[in-house]
This record gives C-alpha cells, sequence and structure tokens, in this order.
C-alpha cells in the first residue's frame, strides 16, 4: 500500500535540514483544528477541487512530464508564502495558513467595497453574502474545462518570520 500524498507532504516539512526551516514551515496543517467552521469547509473544498482538477489533468503537447500534483496547506509560524516542490514521486502545491489568512482578510475587505461590487457586476453587496461568496467569485474557473484552476499569484517573501498581519484567527 502506497503512502498518501498528504502524509509524504507532512513528511517533507518535518524532515527539512535546517532547524530554522522546521521552525517556520511545521508541517502539514490539520484543518479539523480550525475554530472557524466557515474558514475549515472552505479550504477543504477548495483543496479537493484543486486536486479532482490537477488529478484529471489531461496530456497537453509541449508540457513538461511531471509527478502527481497535490496541494494542501502548511502549519506555519507567520510566512505568507505558497511553495511548489517536488518530493517522494509528487509535485506538491504548499500554501501557507499566513498567506490563506491574508488572503481571507483581503476578501473580507474587498467584498464591503461598492467600487468592487460595481466592477464584479453582482446586484447585491458582497457583504450580505460574505468574504467565501466573493472568493468563489474571485476565483472561479470556467466550469467547461475540467482542468481549469483557479490562477493566484503570490509575491516571493523572505524565509524569514514575520509577525501575522491581521488579528484574524484561524
Amino acid at each position: 500500500m502506497s503512502t498518501p500524498p498528504e502524509v509524504l507532504f507532512d513528511r517533507y516539512f518535518r524532515g527539512l535540514n535546517s532547524a530554522e526551516d522546521r521552525k517556520l514551515y511545521r508541517g502539514k496543517k490539520d484543518l479539523d483544528s480550525l475554530s472557524d467552521p466557515v474558514l475549515r469547509l472552505w479550504l477543504s473544498k477548495i483543496q479537493g477541487w484543486f486536486n479532482e482538477s490537477l488529478n484529471q489533468e489531461q496530456d497537453i503537447p509541449d508540457h513538461v512530464e511531471h509527478p502527481p500534483f497535490h496541494l494542501d496547506y502548511i502549519d506555519d509560524s507567520g510566512v505568507p508564502n505558497a511553495i511548489a516542490f517536488r518530493s517522494d514521486g509528487y509535485s506538491f502545491i504548499g500554501i501557507t495558513m499566513t498567506l490563506i489568512s491574508t488572503l481571507w482578510e483581503v476578501c473580507i475587505r474587498l467584498s464591503r467595497s461598492d467600487t468592487i461590487v460595481a466592477l464584479i457586476g453582482v446586484g447585491q453587496p458582497l457583504e450580505e453574502c460574505g468574504p467565501v461568496k466573493f472568493c468563489c467569485l474571485k476565483f472561479s474557473t470556467d466550469s467547461s474545462s475540467r482542468t481549469s484552476i483557479p490562477t493566484m499569484s503570490t509575491a516571493t517573501y523572505p524565509q524569514k518570520a514575520q509577525g501575522p498581519r491581521s488579528s484574524t484567527k484561524l
């Protein structure tokens, strides 16, 4: 029986060579430990959507061959980052919980903006539907393409711990 990718993902971070890196990136985040049930549910759904889409990827001419993808969340200490790496026969995509917290806060702020409501063209204030629906609108995909996934660009941050930027508790 092969080892599940989420276990390999966790082992990768727990086995980092540098003690400083192990302090920054502690391993796979257990979503069941999140106090916010809405955030817990949506992170689980987003992870499922990404992994399903990535695992149903069709061979595309001229694309580089790669191991199967797996997206997961990283338990970190204040590092807003997304990391892609290959290990143990997988192409992993890891998103730190600090980055998730930052994106969540941005979605809340944007969902309260009349300008954003007008740009998106929804008929109701997004504050009423909240950040989850806003994020779904923002990162929605073309449902006609099974391998289409949301695109999020992130800046590269130094590998130095920075205190949380938000009072939002995960």
